[in-house]
């Protein structure tokens, strides 16, 4: 049997050499969130991996989840006018050795670099190039970083907030937007606000599981066809630099 791909979902550390050592094997790849690695050294895997005619490609998966999706067209329409903040709370009770839905393993996500990372590329997502980390805060203990906090700043200098934590007794998603002509407000995944009304956009998926599913196999099928010279991965090698060089960068600030 021979094997042209791989999907790498090993702990976040580890990352960057897997993606090394797949590219090096003449292997199409696709990351798990995030890559993680040095900025001159992501330059390098998405170098090489171009040179080779290989597709590397990190899970962004958040851009392929419905609601952050409708929220960027509504603000690419111009409808809610200039933004004049946004914040984003991710709260997960997730105690060190556990992952999603509570499953045991021997490693717990860096709430700074893994779930925060998710928040900066959904602000780079919707507002681009205007996104710059202002700086972060997240204490690095024992059980590694469990908590941060994030301030940056988009469109007209806009400040952007995110908000992250381990250690709550519950789970909540919740984003707001707030912009010259109303509100976007986010529940979840699946449940989508424009000025206090649920969007009417027909055929969304309608609990977060489904959501979050959905976009899983979206993914999926655009790096299946990205391997097999079908079409380019939707976030390009030069988008996905960016974002890493800002979760890099949001670990020294």
């Amino acid at each position: 049997m021979t094997v042209d791909a791989v999907i790498i979902t090993t702990p976040t550390g580890l990352h960057p050499r897997h993606a090394r050592d797949a590219v090096s094997a003449g292997l199409h790849a696709l990351v798990e969130f995030p890559l993680a690695a040095e900025p001159e050294t992501t330059r390098k895997l998405f170098g090489e991996a171009e040179v080779r005619g290989l597709t590397l490609a990190v899970a962004h998966t958040s851009r392929f989840i419905w609601s952050f999706r409708r929220a960027r067209s509504l603000l690419n329409e111009g409808a809610m006018g200039e933004v004049k903040a946004a914040n984003f709370v991710r709260l997960m009770d997730r105690p060190p050795g556990t992952g999603a839905a509570g499953m045991s393993r021997t490693w717990t996500d860096d709430a700074l670099v893994h779930h925060a990372g998710h928040v900066l590329d959904i602000y780079r997502f919707w507002f681009g190039d205007s996104v710059g980390l202002v700086g972060s805060v997240s204490p690095e203990g024992e059980q590694g970083r469990r908590n941060a906090g994030l301030l940056l700043e988009g469109p007209g200098s806009c400040p952007l907030a995110c908000l992250m934590s381990y250690d709550a007794r519950g789970s909540q998603l919740s984003v707001r937007l707030i912009a010259a002509k109303g509100d976007i407000e986010i529940d979840g995944f699946a449940r989508l606000l424009v000025n206090g009304r649920v969007d009417a956009t027909e055929d969304r998926p309608t609990d977060n599981d489904t959501a979050y599913r959905e976009a899983i196999r979206e993914q999926d099928r655009f790096f299946v066809e990205a391997a097999q010279s079908k079409r380019n991965f939707p976030v390009s090698a030069e988008e996905m630099t960016a974002v890493n060089e800002l979760i890099w960068h949001s670990r020294l600030s």
